[in-house]
């Protein structure tokens, strides 16, 4: 195992090793969520190891929102998406839906880990084609996931393709009430297992639109909502 926390400049090491961590990823030596985790390092250390590039990119008049909300898309953070990873490995059959997926770096990731079914709403046109250009150039995808991508406004998607939604607060108030207003209708039309993990303080005009969950678990800084029958 290529584990060296003790390393003062690891990002030279990590570099130095990067094919080292590759292969071992591969032969599955080390899962990739917890190579997340053994360093402090900046994404873009782990987008060399992926192959890819996820820099942020700002939102502009080729966002096209109902609301006009949208916010600037910022990136999860690859030693959280190791936890989420390890959190979400029960229901990696699931569908993933990353909402305001920007570049893709949670999709990457969740490529290499293997999950089933991945997809990725973003309507930044900038932002989706580069996210599509780094799901193919991955160098540790899995070739059985499955990638879509949706170009536009979450709220234009069909949220029943859908079971685990995951926000980065991509959005302010209005569209975040009318998503869960949608997500609640969608739910009685197609009653399933169902997700929500959101980053940050639940604003206080949201709370009221989150009655057909319940509380899950906090994860970090992200508060995890389910369906009751998940749940229970």
């Amino acid at each position: 195992m290529f584990i060296a926390k003790t390393f003062s400049d690891q990002g030279s090491y990590f570099l130095q090793n990067l094919e080292n961590y590759r292969q071992a990823v591969i032969k599955k030596e080390i899962s990739l969520a917890a190579l997340f985790r053994s360093f402090s390092l900046q994404d873009e250390f782990f987008d060399q190891l992926l192959g890819i590039d996820t820099k942020t990119i700002r939102q502009s008049a080729l966002t096209k929102t109902t609301h006009q909300d949208a916010v600037d898309s910022i990136s999860s953070g690859y030693l959280f998406i190791g936890k989420l990873i390890n959190f979400l490995k029960p229901y990696k059959h699931l569908k993933f839906v990353d909402v305001g997926c920007g570049t893709g770096q949670v999709l990457c990731a969740m490529q290499a880990d293997g999950f089933g079914h991945l997809i990725g709403v973003e309507p930044n046109s900038n932002a989706i084609s580069i996210a599509k250009k780094n799901v193919v150039k991955n160098l540790l995808k899995d070739p059985l996931t499955k990638v879509d991508f949706f170009e536009g406004d979450i709220l234009d998607f069909n949220l029943n393709l859908g079971n685990i939604f995951y926000l980065y607060w991509p959005f302010q108030s209005e569209t975040s009430v009318d998503f869960l207003s949608k997500l609640r209708i969608s739910h009685s039309r197609l009653p399933r297992e169902i997700f929500l993990i959101i980053y940050g303080q639940i604003r206080d005009e949201v709370k009221n639109y989150f009655d057909f969950l319940s509380y899950h678990s906090t994860l970090d800084h992200f508060v995890v909502f389910s369906t009751k029958e998940l749940r229970n």
